[in-house]
């Protein structure tokens, strides 16, 4: 038996309009590990893509960050999560990295 958890929802309550009205919950599973592989298998691609890319991100940050010449800024955008770059005259939200 393999022990393992999983977001899932839970129906708290129904609109007016009769809707369910959810929330996400942790689940604790305990199964056998066929079970836990059949549940995984369909899940994998949307994890193992994005890790990929993290950490692709993460080695290119770090060799760029090596050779970075002095009096030079080094700027990340992660149009992997779906961000958009917009130039602009005024900082608006700043991510602060304190390497």
């Amino acid at each position: 038996m393999i022990k393992w958890k999983s977001i899932g929802s839970e129906v708290v309550a129904q609109t007016e309009e009769g809707k369910e009205r959810k929330v996400l919950t942790v689940c604790y599973n305990e199964t056998c590990f066929m079970d836990y592989l059949r549940y995984l298998q369909p899940h994998l691609n949307a994890f193992v893509l994005p890790n990929y890319l993290a950490c692709w991100q993460d080695v290119q940050f770090k060799q760029q960050l090596d050779q970075l010449p002095t009096d030079s800024i080094l700027t990340c955008v992660d149009f992997n999560e779906n961000y958009t770059m917009k130039v602009q005259n005024k900082i608006q939200n700043m991510h602060w990295h304190n390497t």
